[in-house]
């Protein structure tokens, strides 16, 4: 479950999450706000790009000290503006980070990006997904058929639990109508 309005100066005081995720201030029980998630964005894209956690540890002890204590060590041949992206989300003060990563749009790595394509969905995937046997022409798929068989028994009431999420994609929306 997620938190929402965690924007702007809202903090709670909260211990949950993936332990590999975290961000420091979870770890150190100080209130926290939307840049855990900026932290956490920033060991997912490390993790993407270089194939491994920043803060490799065979013990909780021990990852929680790499998360607190330690800066991820970037392979010499890595590309200097993901790396300076990356830096800026693992920044471990929370003010610091949140302020960085708002201002992610402009950085030097995300050229060429049309944010507002992405925001109303008028933009298309770079990555084309290679089909081997196409659907034959007669056969349609229908909305249903997009759902997994575990997301449509859904309940009512199961449901409701999501009705105050900050975000539905408009194509998720339209699938499940």
């Amino acid at each position: 479950m997620a938190v929402t309005d965690m924007f702007g100066q809202r903090m709670i005081n909260r211990f949950g999450g993936t332990p590999t995720y975290l961000a420091p201030e979870i770890y150190n029980h100080e209130p926290s706000n939307c840049a855990v998630d900026f932290f956490a964005l920033g060991i997912i894209a490390f993790e993407m790009m270089i194939g491994y956690h920043p803060f490799k540890a065979q013990t909780s002890r021990d990852l929680q000290y790499g998360i607190c204590c330690t800066e991820p060590k970037f392979p010499t041949e890595f590309d200097e503006d993901a790396q300076d992206v990356i830096e800026r989300l693992l920044c471990k003060r929370k003010s610091e980070r949140q302020f960085l990563a708002s201002r992610l749009r402009d950085h030097i790595f995300f050229r060429g990006i049309d944010w507002k394509e992405i925001e109303t969905g008028k933009s298309t995937s770079p990555v084309l997904q290679y089909v081997r046997s196409p659907m034959p022409p007669t056969q349609t798929m229908r909305k249903s058929d997009l759902i997994p068989n575990d997301l449509k028994k859904l309940s009512r009431k199961e449901d409701q639990q999501f009705k105050d999420f900050s975000f539905v994609s408009k194509t998720w929306r339209e699938m499940t109508k």
